[in-house]
């Protein structure tokens, strides 16, 4: 594993993090990792030997997976919500529009127009 990818720092910052807490902060907000690259760290905690030895660094990528993980989720139904309100517009104007022609078909026909 090459000690340059995303995954291995942060896997070295969760691992430094057991003695200094702010350490975990501080390389989280200089790599900005994605939850791909978190999850990685996670996997090199279970198998890779100087991050294997200890709990506490899987238990700490665990809660960060967890947290980019529902940061994703919220940005996502953020995007979905604005769909949706769009495809509500359309029906209601077309729902609208189906009423109005309906009732002029009708007002027609009860006229005696058609």
């Amino acid at each position: 594993m090459d000690e340059s990818d995303p995954a291995w720092k942060v896997a070295t910052a969760a691992l430094k993090s057991l003695a200094n807490a702010d350490a975990l902060d501080s390389a989280l907000a200089e790599l900005k990792p994605s939850a791909k690259d978190i999850a990685r760290a996670y996997g090199l905690c279970l198998t890779t030997s100087p991050f294997a030895q200890t709990e506490a660094t899987r238990l700490i990528l665990n809660a960060r997976l967890q947290v980019a993980l529902v940061q994703e989720h919220v940005v996502a139904q953020e995007r979905m919500g604005r769909t949706i309100n769009v495809l509500t517009w359309v029906l209601v104007v077309m729902t609208t529009a189906l009423v109005t022609f309906g009732g002029i078909d009708f007002w027609q026909k009860w006229r005696g127009y058609r």
